[in-house]
C-alpha cells in the first residue's frame, strides 16, 4: 500500500489541531476582559453613555495624578468604553470637557493600587442641563473586572495600628488583618533572619509558597522561604496588595499569598516628616508578681525608632523647570535596642574546677575510664568485670570495669572522689583555667543544690545590642503623558552584639574567657550585615490600543556571624590546647572548640552553625505588551528570575559539629583529652 494517504491523514489530524487551537484561542480573546491585571501598576476602565443608557463614542477621557500632575489621555471606543493601562499607584481626578450637546464631567479622589481595577462607568448630562457635572465621593466600586481575591494594606493603617515587632515596626505585622490569614510570626535568629521578617499562612497554604515583589523586584529568601530577605521600612510603605486566591499569571510561583509592596513616591509640592518612637521597661508597669521585693531592679531593655522622609519635585535650570517631570522621595529609619540578657547556667566551684569533687561524694562518684595506678585490676568486681584488661571499647574501660578514683589513688578526707593533677589534660586544665574567674563566685553547694546536680546556679548577665539603620530612595520621571520611569534604591545594614555567658574576650586574669553559649540564644558573638533592594520601571503607551512596560529587580542580602572571642583567640584548639586536627585554614576555622558536658554547661565554643555567612543574590526582570480592540484585550509577557544561593556554614550531624572541632566526653570523662579523630570535624561550601 502507498505511504502516501496515511501521510495526507496525518497532516490533515495536524491541521484539525491547529484550526482547534486557533479557535480556542480565538474564543478566549472574544471573552477577554476589557481590564488586565497587573503587578505593578493598576488600570481604570469603564464606559460613557448619556442618561438614557445609550453609549458616547469617542469622547477624551483624562485622568490626572493629584500628587504629581501627571496627565494620560485617552478616546473612548466606538461602544463608549475606554481603557487606561499602566496607570501608576496613587490618587487621581477623571475629566470629560465639555463637547457638544454634552457637558462635562469630574470625579475626584480615585484611588489607584497595585493589580487593581478601577471601573468608573461615567453618565454625561446634557449641556442645557448642567454645564460640568463634579463627583467629588463616590460608593466603594466592587471588584468586577477579575476574579483575584486582594486585600490591600495603606498608609493610613501603617502608620495609625499597632506594627511593632520584636526589633522595630514592621508592616508585616498587618497581614493578619487579611481575610483567610493567621496570626504572623517571628522566625529564626537574628543572624538567619536580621530585619525580623515575619511568616503568615493564608487559606491553610504552606508559608513556604508566598511570593512578595517590591516595586516589581521579586524579594524571596531561598534559605529560608517563608521568609522575605528585605523588610522595607515602614515610613517608606506607600501601600500593600496581596492576592489570596485565583492569581493570574503575571503573580508567578505564588502558591500561598501573592504581595506587591509599593514604596512612596514624590509629588508636585514638597511633603515630609520625623519620628521618634522610645520605649524604656523603667516606664512600664510592673509584672504582677514582679514586685520589688522579688525583682528589685527592673531589667535593662530600651527600644527606640527614630529617622524622616522628604519627597517633593526636582528642579535643574535649563533642563527641569517645571514640577511635572521629576520627583523624589527619601526616606530614613534607625533602630535600636539594648537590652539585659539573663541567661542561667550550670558551673563548678573553684574546688570542683580543680577537680575536686569531694563535695559530690555523697551524690556521685568518680570512675576512672583510663586507670593507670598499678593493681587498679583488684579494685573492681569480678563478677562483673572478669576480664579487665581486655574490656576497652574505643580507648575506654568498659563502665562495669572502671575502679573508682579514690579507690585507686587511696584518697582520704578532704580529697576523696578527685581527679588527680597528674590525669588532668592539658587542653582541660586551660579551659578550666579559662572559667575559673566565674568559678570564684559559686558559694559552696548546698546538699539541696547537690541534688540536683548544682543545676543554676550561676545566673550570666550582660547587654546585648541590636542596630539597624533602613534607607530607601525614589525617583520618579514623567518625560510626557505617555511615558513614565522610576527607579528605588534601599539599602538596610545591622549589627548585633550577642556575647557568650562564661566570657567573650581573651583573659587577663581577672576575667573569664570560657566561651560558652551566647545570652539571649543566637548566634554568638558579632552577628552583621545587610540587605539592599534595587529596582526600576519603565511603561510607554505606544498608540491607544498598544502599551508596553518593563521592570527589572536586584535584591541582596548578606548576613554573617562569627564569635568574637574565636576571632581573638586564633587557632586556640591547636595552638593553646594542642590538640591535633582542631582549627584549620582560615578566619572561618579559629576559636576554642566545642565541649560538650552533660552535667555544667558547655565550655568553648559548641554552636553548631557558627560562623556562617550567606552572600544571596536575586535578579528579576518583566516584559509585558498589551494590545487592545474594542472590548477585548490581549497581554504577553515574560519574566526572568535568578536566584544565588552561597553559603558557608558547618556541617549539620551529630555532636561534635563545629569546624573549629570539639569533644563530647562520657559524664565522668570532663578531663580526659580528645584525639584526633573525634576533635575534627569535616564541612562543606555551598
Amino acid at each position: 500500500m502507498s505511504g502516501r494517504p496515511e501521510r495526507n491523514s496525518k497532516i490533515h489530524a495536524y491541521a484539525i489541531r491547529i484550526a482547534t487551537t486557533a479557535i480556542a484561542f480565538l474564543a478566549l480573546l472574544m471573552v477577554s476582559s476589557v481590564a488586565q491585571a497587573q503587578v505593578l501598576y493598576g488600570s481604570i476602565t469603564g464606559t460613557v453613555s448619556d442618561k438614557t443608557g445609550a453609549v458616547v463614542p469617542n469622547v477624551l477621557v483624562t485622568i490626572t495624578n493629584q500628587a504629581t500632575g501627571e496627565v494620560r489621555a485617552e478616546k473612548a471606543n466606538e461602544d463608549g468604553s475606554y481603557n487606561l493601562l499602566d496607570v501608576l499607584p496613587g490618587t487621581y481626578t477623571l475629566s470629560i470637557a465639555q463637547s457638544g450637546s454634552f457637558g462635562g464631567y469630574a470625579q475626584k479622589n480615585i484611588t489607584v493600587s497595585v493589580n487593581q481595577q478601577v471601573r468608573i462607568d461615567i453618565m454625561l448630562q446634557l449641556a442645557s442641563v448642567s454645564t460640568q457635572v463634579t463627583v467629588t465621593e463616590a460608593a466603594p466600586e466592587l471588584q468586577t473586572e477579575t476574579a483575584e481575591v486582594d486585600s490591600e494594606i495603606n498608609q493610613t493603617q501603617i502608620s495609625q495600628l499597632p506594627i511593632t515587632s520584636s526589633k522595630g515596626r514592621n508592616y508585616e505585622e498587618l497581614y493578619t488583618l487579611i481575610p483567610g490569614a493567621a496570626q504572623v510570626q517571628e522566625k529564626n535568629s537574628i543572624g538567619g533572619n536580621p530585619s525580623r521578617a515575619l511568616s503568615v499562612n493564608v487559606n491553610g497554604n504552606s508559608y513556604n509558597g508566598n511570593t512578595t515583589r517590591i516595586d516589581g523586584a521579586i524579594d524571596y529568601y531561598g534559605w529560608l522561604p517563608y521568609l522575605i530577605a528585605y523588610v522595607t521600612p515602614a515610613d517608606a510603605v506607600e501601600s500593600v496588595t496581596v492576592t489570596t486566591d485565583d492569581f493570574n499569571a503575571e503573580q508567578g510561583q505564588a502558591g500561598g499569598a501573592s504581595a506587591r509592596v509599593t514604596t512612596k513616591s514624590g509629588g508636585h509640592d514638597f511633603h515630609g516628616g520625623g519620628w521618634w518612637y522610645y520605649q524604656d521597661a523603667v516606664l512600664n508597669a510592673r509584672a504582677y508578681l514582679n514586685t520589688p521585693q522579688v525583682q528589685p531592679a527592673i531589667p535593662k531593655n530600651i527600644n527606640q525608632e527614630y529617622g524622616g522622609n522628604i519627597g517633593g519635585p526636582v528642579y535643574i535650570p535649563g533642563i527641569l523647570t517645571g514640577k511635572k517631570k521629576l520627583f523624589f522621595f527619601t526616606n530614613f529609619d534607625r533602630i535600636t535596642q539594648r537590652s539585659l540578657a539573663s541567661a542561667p547556667e550550670t558551673v563548678p566551684d573553684t574546688l570542683m574546677n580543680s577537680g575536686n569533687f569531694s563535695e559530690a561524694a555523697g551524690v556521685a562518684t568518680l570512675y576512672d575510664p583510663q586507670p593507670q595506678a598499678t593493681g587498679w585490676q583488684g579494685l573492681v568486681n569480678p563478677t562483673l568485670c572478669p576480664s579487665p584488661n581486655t574490656s576497652y571499647t574505643n580507648g575506654y574501660l568498659q563502665y562495669q570495669c572502671r575502679p573508682t578514683f579514690t579507690a585507686e589513688y587511696g584518697e582520704t578526707g578532704a580529697n576523696v572522689n578527685t581527679i588527680p593533677a597528674s590525669r588532668i589534660s592539658l587542653a582541660g586544665g586551660i579551659m578550666m583555667q579559662d572559667l575559673l574567674a566565674i568559678s570564684k563566685t559559686i558559694s559552696a553547694p548546698s546538699a539541696s543544690l547537690l541534688s540536683q546536680v548544682m543545676l543554676n546556679d550561676y545566673q550570666a548577665r550582660t547587654t546585648v545590642a541590636y542596630s539597624r539603620n533602613a534607607s530607601d530612595s525614589k525617583i520618579t520621571y514623567i518625560p510626557s503623558e505617555n511615558t513614565q520611569v522610576f527607579g528605588k534604591y534601599g539599602i538596610t545594614p545591622y549589627s548585633d552584639i550577642d556575647p557568650q555567658v562564661l566570657g567573650d574576650t581573651p583573659c587577663t586574669g581577672s576575667n573569664a574567657c570560657a566561651g560558652g553559649p551566647a545570652a539571649d540564644g543566637g548566634q554568638p558573638g558579632d552577628v552583621g550585615g545587610r540587605g539592599q533592594n534595587a529596582g526600576m520601571g519603565i511603561s510607554h503607551v505606544i498608540n491607544q490600543n498598544l502599551v508596553v512596560d518593563a521592570d527589572f529587580g536586584y535584591t541582596r542580602l548578606v548576613t554573617f556571624a562569627q564569635s568574637t572571642l574565636d576571632v581573638a583567640l586564633g587557632d586556640y584548639g591547636l595552638n593553646t590546647l594542642k590538640i591535633p586536627g582542631t582549627n584549620g585554614t582560615g578566619l572561618n576555622y579559629v576559636g576554642q572548640p566545642g565541649f560538650y558536658l552533660t552535667t555544667f554547661t558547655g565550655i568553648g565554643n559548641n554552636n553548631g552553625s557558627s560562623p556562617f555567612e550567606f552572600r544571596d543574590n536575586q535578579f528579576t526582570g518583566d516584559v509585558n505588551l498589551s494590545w487592545l480592540k474594542g472590548k477585548h484585550a490581549v497581554k504577553l509577557g515574560y519574566t526572568y528570575y535568578h536566584f544565588d544561593l552561597n553559603h558557608f556554614q558547618p556541617t549539620s550531624g551529630g555532636q561534635p559539629n563545629v569546624p573549629r572541632g570539639g569533644h563530647v566526653p562520657g559524664r565522668h570523662e570532663l578531663r580526659q583529652p580528645c584525639d584526633g579523630n573525634s576533635c575534627f570535624l569535616q564541612h562543606r561550601r555551598v
